[in-house]
């Protein structure tokens, strides 16, 4: 080694101590029966007034010049046996550490490594600690120094030397030819002598990590969640993202070993995915990133497993910031959250004398801009990823749900019978989903658009009819059928030429499912006459989604109650019970997820809603104002 000197004798883990007894004196010393002096602990001796100024002063030119008087009675208060255990112990450990090599990078690492191993071996009290780590503080320093001339000399050796190609197909060395030391050489360096390899232990080491991490990963989602495994669209991502994770990190660790870009992935990972599926990956991405920030060696050392500790608690925190998300300013909030587990993990490593102060605050600073740069970096990377991949996350439903959409203003200007009906019936299910765990932000945006087709024809349905004219009055039963199952059709277009996200096509198309236009089929067969049931049935097919089946029970049960004259919370009840019993039976609730047990929950949940809003209010009295005419017409 070139650049290192080897001087295993230049540094020694502890002198060898053998405090001198004390001189008695008859003015400091009683005198002692033998079962006194058998008794003596020295322990607990009285070592301040023992000494004298003549044994103070002994023990001083005994002892190296760092010892000071304080440390005399830590000394004096150890048995020999105990001070012969630290002397072989700490010696054992210099030795090897010696024989390893200290620098100067790793010279502060040793000492407290010596410290701490040898203070749990011998279970050395405090004031005994204090004494060691006194005397490797000062005994041990580094016997690997940088040898700039011999280094020089190396470099300029190294650049003097010919590179030496070997051709495809040339001979090295002959069967039966004695081998040379340049040949021997050459083999080596090829990996072609037998027992030896240019892939050495740490890089398999690492390649196997590596891929049981990944093992473990796959095996989890094919056991657990099957279905975001059989997502193609969504493995791509994972795939991204876990590549660019790798990437970035390794980067990241050329500049400093405290950035963490693992909470943009997380990030990401959490409003692409879910909450609920970022959470296992964030686990997956931890143990996957350990081999970089470790740089492929000593994946179970204590360094590792704080990292490994940073990034994990940092991402689990993130997402829980996440699981509500409503506004976008909540990404860099998941990023200053995420990076508070590792704040208080760099002052923990400065209370257990791991780190100094300078750096406890250098590392805190890294890894709080670590987390508010990764939440800043989701704000603009997300956009790139939905439109690429066309995915429906939280992010692109609060741009749907502002009211300036398009077809929101459609609404409100051309139908505001629907606008407002579509309001009730989102914020019953989005009730109903916080009820039964579903995506309550995909089900209120749904919600706004799913009557959406009924700009077509507004006039035809009974919310925005005015003056009680009802066009219906001069149509077929069946003519007036086809029309209000148009609405599902013409709302499907729509929303397809506005290019919404596919899932909230679904619901706009679901949400009646292949139920009866009741009222007209009743009577078209009032009318007598032979009436085709296809005829009054919607062309859609039942909901196959948890929000979409929430929001066909909203929109019925809000036209349902809304008819009811100043109903009472048991009136409300029964008729949402009605209703949604009659869902059941017909079917159309036989495609979504959801059991008795959901049902009864969202049956609660708009009965709840529909108690607060019809709840009984006070009749104000009509009072006169002072100077007030009944002939002025001011309305």
């Amino acid at each position: 080694m070139a650049d290192a000197t080897e001087t295993p004798d230049a540094a020694s883990a502890s002198p060898t101590v053998s405090p001198p007894a004390p001189t008695p004196t008859p003015e400091s010393t009683p005198a002692q029966t033998p079962y006194e002096a058998q008794d003596f602990d020295a322990a607990r001796a009285g070592w301040r007034e023992l000494l004298t100024e003549e044994n103070r002063a002994a023990l001083a030119e005994m002892l190296p010049a760092y010892v000071e008087e304080e440390n005399f009675y830590v000394l004096l208060s150890m048995t020999s046996e105990e001070l012969e255990s630290m002397e072989e112990e700490v010696t054992a450990l210099a030795r090897q550490a010696l024989e390893t090599g200290i620098s100067n990078d790793n010279v502060d690492t040793v000492k407290r490594d010596i410290v701490n191993v040898a203070t749990d071996e011998l279970r050395l009290g405090a004031d005994q600690r204090e004494f060691l780590l006194l005397v490797v503080n000062n005994d041990v320093y580094p016997n690997e120094v940088l040898d700039e001339r011999a280094t020089q000399a190396a470099k300029d050796q190294a650049a003097a030397v010919e590179p030496m190609m070997i051709q495809k197909g040339q001979n090295i060395v002959l069967k039966g030819n004695p081998v040379t030391a340049e040949q021997y050489e050459m083999l080596r360096e090829l990996g072609l002598l037998s027992g030896e390899t240019t892939f050495t232990r740490p890089y398999y080491a690492l390649t196997l990590y590596i891929a049981l991490c990944f093992v473990l990963y796959i095996l989890f989602l094919a056991i657990f969640n099957r279905k975001l495994l059989s997502d193609r669209k969504k493995v791509a991502i994972l795939c991204i993202l876990t590549a660019l994770a790798y990437v970035t990190t390794a980067l990241a660790q050329m500049l400093a070993l405290h950035l963490y870009p693992i909470f943009l992935f997380v990030i990401l990972g959490a409003v692409l995915l879910s909450p609920k599926n970022a959470l296992i990956y964030s686990v997956f991405l931890s143990l996957l990133l350990m081999s970089v920030t470790t740089n492929g060696h000593e994946l179970l050392s204590h360094d590792s497993l704080w990292l490994l500790l940073t990034m994990l608690m940092g991402s689990f925190f993130g997402i829980y910031v996440l699981k509500d998300m409503r506004y976008r300013s909540r990404l860099i909030l998941a990023g200053l959250i995420a990076a508070v587990p590792g704040v208080v993990i760099e002052h923990l490593l400065w209370v257990y004398d791991i780190v100094n102060m300078q750096q406890m605050f250098t590392n805190m600073a890294m890894v709080a801009g670590s987390g508010l740069l990764c939440g800043i970096a989701s704000i603009g990377v997300l956009p790139i990823i939905e439109n690429a991949f066309k995915l429906t996350t939280p992010t692109k439903l609060l741009e749907l749900s502002d009211p300036n959409h398009p077809l929101t203003k459609r609404l409100m200007v051309e139908a505001p019978g629907t606008y407002h009906h579509s309001m009730l019936v989102a914020n019953l299910a989005e009730a109903a989903c916080n009820a039964v765990g579903g995506f309550s932000l995909l089900a209120r945006v749904g919600a706004y658009f799913h009557d959406v087709g009924k700009l077509a024809n507004p006039q035809y349905f009974k919310e925005n009819q005015r003056n009680n004219v009802n066009p219906h009055d001069g149509l077929s039963p069946g003519e007036s059928s086809r029309i209000l199952r148009q609405h599902v059709t013409d709302g499907v277009e729509m929303m397809k030429k506005h290019k919404m996200p596919k899932e909230l096509i679904t619901i706009t198309a679901e949400h009646h499912g292949n139920s009866l236009t009741g009222y007209f089929y009743a009577q078209a067969k009032n009318d007598g006459g032979e009436v085709d049931v296809r005829d009054f049935r919607y062309d859609g097919i039942p909901p196959t989604t948890k929000e979409g089946a929430i929001i066909m029970l909203a929109d019925i049960v809000e036209a349902a109650v809304r008819s009811l004259d100043n109903p009472g919370r048991e009136e409300i009840e029964g008729t949402v019970k009605r209703l949604i019993r009659e869902r059941y039976d017909e079917g159309q609730l036989d495609n979504a997820p959801l059991n008795r047990s959901d049902l009864n929950k969202i049956a609660e949940a708009f009965t709840n809603l529909f108690a607060g809003v019809y709840h009984s209010r006070i009749k104000y009295p009509e009072i006169k104002i002072h100077g007030a005419s009944d002939d002025d017409n001011i309305l």
